[in-house]
């Protein structure tokens, strides 16, 4: 590098080309044209270049010498003699932002997992792994390589009895290098990332070569096993099936690749991984596939599912490549994968689940919503597999986390038996028959249910008492609505009139819109329904349909004009952003002021139960007045369940049921058959929903119905009373407002006209004279005394229900009511609030009641069955 630092008009440039040339005479591979190499065009290909393509070669050439020289430079500060080899491990991993990493499916697997699955799979330095080949078909950066590689060193400098490395004879070393060289395969389909994976099996083995030139300088290295190429796509083999369009490419290729030194390496890299696809078998396949919904994926969706039986409705890729690393295997082949614990329980995953019980599975790990990334997705599970073990009578080692716990997945590895220690913090071990993991997956519900033998043996109990699954028992459970403008068409009333009509203001429109309040439904987000009440946030829908005879029609623009004419109005004024709806859909649609779906519309009037899609306990709320509408649409909604006039002939009877779905029992049951999202969210979509366990008939059917609806109408009071109690300003229009702040005061120390609503807060300080001076403080050194605790707690919740700035005349001047009538409107709120405490400690008593007369008389499950599912629901 110096001298052609020394020699040329653009030193640095040629210095990096001299340098590619010394590494090629010992290590061909790892510089091949393509990845670092976009700007460089052989000097005899540019004798063909006009005056304008020179130029622009020796812009190009300038810029990246000076590039190349400014990074040099920089580095050239740094002493990289005792810089730790793994940080080229980190590079491919930085390189990628993790959003755009995510979009790609693309997690990288901690050391600790790392090590841990090789261990699962017994590849570790002790064993006889010397021979052992061992593929990852995703490798990324080379972190499950990097890992094999050093095992596999390790190996042999304890067999050939040597401390270290350094302490090897070239002969052993070159052994050493060369098993590398031949049992270390990687394949991905990100050529940075392959490339990366061979910078650091390079970096492994560096001392090695070192080692080995000792005795022979001019040794070169056959290279790693690295391939850029999709593990997936099917081989020129595979695709040929009697057609002779492979054939066709494969000569074009051929022809291609005479005069083009790109295809001839691109068509031999991916002949060197169609025979690893056709031909070759590994002792080892270990791998953390992308995760990637095939949706997402475009045109390969027919590709992979003509190839692969797995690959089964709207599969994620990481189910191919399983099935791929099965078929890989040796016949006593060992694979360790780390995938979404979905596998467990999608159904676009019960085909591969099929694959993997006729295979002896070992160990099945599923870390729930615990974070091993770095990111809270997307709840991963290892699965091994070991050919030598039988599928006959197998135990299926298996594991759950409640929480991430660093280490202990080291902590694992070193127990004497697969039993929870008795000092482990979050999570559990047991064993599960693999028998049972192919009969899970034929259910009604088909999927896997681990579970350990206590609760296995009262989820069989539930499953045995149960006369009938909530399917059985319902005509309909339907989505929330769907407006496709819920800025307009949802919103609050902000103030009311004596013609039956309110002020509506939704977040789109510029200022509130008079509109009969007939035409507004009250409307719950899913995060709004909680187990037995409605948090309900204020919020209404404009509703332009009338529902009859179980049909919903969409009203005229006569109906609207005539009977709603505030309404219609409303309408007119956003006319134009109700049909840019839909990328413009609705712009020629006649009646633009519908919603977007009309789907189950004509649902929310009748009896229903309703439930939020995501809930950490069970949220079903009974509303036999046809009370509350919902949104739909993906995990922030919610659903409706319409049970069968055979069934449901009365109140009482959607409450026996509704009391069934909000008890323990079913949260037990629920939560084995669910989906884990973060912070132990469960979903309650239909899939989960249709299966849960009832009982159509019995004789406690009365007392769990009575249960069920004094909890509901407890609760209601208690949403009524926090709706009131969340605003002050929702009791003062039952006051007069003969006063201002300023009366009420006893003294002010304001002098800024901007206050916010985030800094206010309360104190209390005591005067000189011992008296308490009770303050609203609007920011540091910003106050307002008063005399009175209830009438200083009146202003500060008046001021921070507020939704703007306020300056502070505009502070002092705010209509009031009275000292006395503010004293008396302060004891009503407190009073609300006490009593909302009380109504909860009773629901709590009556919710008690109700889960120990499902559990014990309905169900029938003795003391320790309810200890099961009391210590279950403890931790999930």
């Amino acid at each position: 590098m110096a001298d052609a630092l020394d020699r040329d008009e653009r030193p640095y440039l040629e210095a990096l080309i001299d340098t590619y040339d010394d590494i090629d005479d010992h290590y061909p591979d790892l510089y091949e044209l393509g990845i670092f190499d976009w700007w460089w065009v052989s000097r005899d290909k540019r004798t063909g270049f006009d005056k304008e393509e020179k130029r622009e070669q020796a812009d190009l050439e300038d810029s990246l010498n000076h590039t190349l020289g400014t990074v040099l430079k920089r580095l050239n500060r740094f002493d990289f003699e005792y810089v730790n080899r793994d940080i080229l491990g980190h590079v491919y991993e930085d390189y990628l932002p993790k959003k755009e990493r995510k979009e790609l499916g693309e997690y990288y697997t901690p050391i600790e997992v790392v090590q841990f699955m090789l261990d699962s799979v017994d590849y570790h330095p002790s064993n006889d792994i010397g021979q052992k080949q061992v593929l990852d078909p995703a490798c990324g950066s080379g972190t499950f390589l990097t890992e094999v590689t050093e095992r596999l060193i390790q190996h042999y400098v304890d067999k050939f009895d040597r401390e270290t490395v350094r302490r090897l004879n070239p002969d052993e070393a070159r052994t050493i290098l060369e098993r590398v060289e031949q049992n270390v395969y990687g394949v991905d389909i990100n050529p940075f990332a392959a490339h990366i994976t061979q910078l650091n099996l390079l970096f492994r083995t560096i001392d090695l070569y070192d080692k080995v030139t000792e005795q022979n300088p001019n040794y070169t290295m056959d290279g790693f096993e690295i391939h850029v190429a999709d593990t997936l796509t099917p081989t020129l083999r595979e695709q040929k099936s009697g057609s002779s369009e492979a054939d066709i490419v494969q000569s074009g290729l051929e022809q291609f690749k005479e005069y083009n030194g790109r295809a001839q390496a691109f068509l031999e890299d991916r002949n060197a991984v169609d025979q690893i696809k056709d031909k070759e078998k590994f002792d080892i396949v270990v791998a953390n596939p992308p995760y990637v919904r095939i949706q997402n994926l475009s045109g390969m969706k027919d590709t992979y599912s003509s190839h692969y039986a797995s690959a089964i409705k709207n599969f994620d890729i990481y189910v191919p490549f399983i099935e791929r690393g099965v078929n890989w295997l040796t016949d006593d082949g060992k694979l360790a994968y780390i995938c979404p614990d979905r596998l467990v329980m999608a159904d676009y995953a019960k085909a591969i689940r099929d694959q993997l019980v006729e295979e002896p599975i070992t160990s099945l790990l599923d870390f729930k919503e615990a974070d091993v990334f770095d990111v809270p997705t997307p709840y991963p599970c290892i699965v091994t597999i070991d050919r030598k073990e039988t599928v006959e009578g197998n135990q299926v080692s298996c594991a759950r986390f409640a929480e991430k716990n660093d280490g202990v997945l080291d902590e694992i590895t070193h127990l004497d038996g697969w039993q929870t220690p008795a000092d482990a913090e979050g999570y559990e071990l047991f064993e599960y028959p693999q028998a049972k993991l192919a009969t899970d997956n034929e259910d009604k519900l088909p999927i896997w249910k681990p579970m350990p033998d206590d609760e296995r043996k009262v989820f069989d109990k539930i499953e045995t008492q149960c006369d009938a699954r909530l399917e059985e028992v319902t005509d309909n459970v339907f989505q929330g609505i769907i407006t496709g403008r819920d800025k307009l068409f949802v919103g609050e009333i902000v103030g009311e009139q004596d013609d039956n009509t309110v002020l509506f203001d939704p977040p789109e429109s510029d200022e509130p819109y008079p509109v009969e309040k007939d035409i507004l439904r009250r409307l719950l987000k899913g995060k709004e329904i909680e187990r037995w009440k409605t948090n309900w946030s204020g919020l209404w829908v404009v509703f332009p349909y009338k529902v009859t005879a179980g049909d919903a029609d969409v009203l005229t623009k006569d109906k609207l004009q005539n009977k709603y004419p505030n309404a219609w109005e409303f309408f007119k004024e956003h006319e134009s952003n109700l049909k840019s709806r839909e990328g413009g859909k609705w712009q020629d649609k006649e009646q633009w002021w519908a919603f977007s779906r009309k789907q189950n519309i004509e649902k929310f009037e009748p009896d229903k139960i309703m439930v939020g899609v995501l809930r950490q306990e069970p949220s079903f709320v009974p509303d036999t007045d046809g009370r509350y509408y919902f949104v739909g649409g993906g995990t922030a909604g919610g659903y409706g369940i319409h049970l069968k006039d055979t069934v449901a002939q009365s109140d009482e009877d959607t409450f026996f049921f509704g009391g069934q779905m909000n008890s323990k029992l079913t949260e037990f049951y629920h939560k084995h058959i669910s989906f884990i999202f973060n912070d132990k969210h469960y979903s309650y979509g239909q899939t989960f929903l249709e299966p849960l366990p009832v009982e159509r008939n019995s004789r406690y059917s009365k007392q769990v119905a009575q249960l069920a609806k004094e909890i509901r109408d407890t609760l209601e009071q208690v949403t009524e009373l926090s709706y009131k109690t969340s605003k002050i300003t929702n009791y003062t229009t039952d006051y007069g407002d003969e006063s201002t702040i300023l009366d009420l005061s006893d003294s002010v120390d304001l002098d800024d006209d901007d206050y916010r609503q985030g800094p206010i807060r309360t104190n209390n300080k005591m005067e000189v004279s011992s008296e308490k001076v009770y303050q609203v403080v609007m920011k540091q050194s910003h106050t307002i005394d008063f005399k009175s605790k209830s009438v200083r707690d009146f202003v500060f919740e008046l001021l921070t229900a507020q939704d703007k700035r306020l300056g502070r005349m505009e502070i002092l001047n705010m209509d009031v009511p009275t000292r006395d009538d503010v004293q008396a409107l302060m004891g009503e709120y407190e009073s609300d609030k006490a009593r909302i405490t009380k109504l909860e400690e009773k629901a709590e008593e009556l919710q008690a009641e109700l889960d120990d007369v499902i559990l014990r008389d309905v169900y029938d499950l003795d003391d320790d069955d309810v200890e099961v599912v009391d210590e279950f629901l403890e931790v999930w």
